[in-house]
């Protein structure tokens, strides 16, 4: 596991687990965004199973709120301390039983991975599209539909950085067109 995979893990874990014990499921939320993000990043299988687990738990707390987190948060904890000491063996193993009872609680389960693969790689090729890659392209290398990637690109905020500053270009629009006549 890369370093800073195995660090933005373990930050991530500290959070989820606090906001457990603190019932404060729309923190749980806004973290299964990031690693999401840390999946389109990376795209390593923890960054992955790490984003779909804490979305998954995410969605099932946004519609159960009463249910028992004790077994999550000690589960939680025990792959953070396995994750400290490099045992990826337990480690992994946590993280299956945490699957296994994620999937006991929520039949959706299994879409979520889907759901979770598929906001990751809309993500991933809207960065590729605000490098000034064709929006067509960058659909196309990462799989998604042109219509996916414009609806997700509609919704969020790119930081565009074009070689020239605005005045510049459209100067250069302007003698284009001076040109053709």
């Amino acid at each position: 596991m890369l370093t800073l995979v195995k660090q933005d893990i373990l930050t991530v874990l500290d959070k989820v687990i606090q906001a457990l014990r603190h019932s404060d499921f729309s923190k749980i939320k806004l973290l299964s965004d990031h690693v999401i993000h840390d999946a389109s990043v990376f795209q390593d299988e923890d960054s992955v199973t790490i984003a779909v687990l804490i979305y998954a738990l995410s969605k099932i707390l946004e519609r159960r709120g009463s249910i028992q987190i004790s077994s999550f948060i000690k589960l939680l904890d025990s792959a953070r301390m396995n994750l400290v000491r490099n045992d990826y063996k337990r480690y992994n193993k946590d993280l299956s039983h945490l699957s296994s009872l994620i999937s006991k609680l929520d039949s959706k389960y299994k879409r979520y991975v889907v759901e979770v693969i598929n906001q990751a790689k809309l993500k991933k090729s809207s960065r590729i599209y605000e490098h000034g890659i064709s929006l067509a392209r960058a659909a196309s290398m990462l799989g998604v539909t042109e219509w996916e990637l414009m609806n997700y690109v509609g919704k969020s905020n790119l930081n565009f950085h074009p070689s020239f500053d605005v005045k510049r270009r459209l100067d250069f629009a302007r003698k284009i067109f001076e040109d053709e006549k």
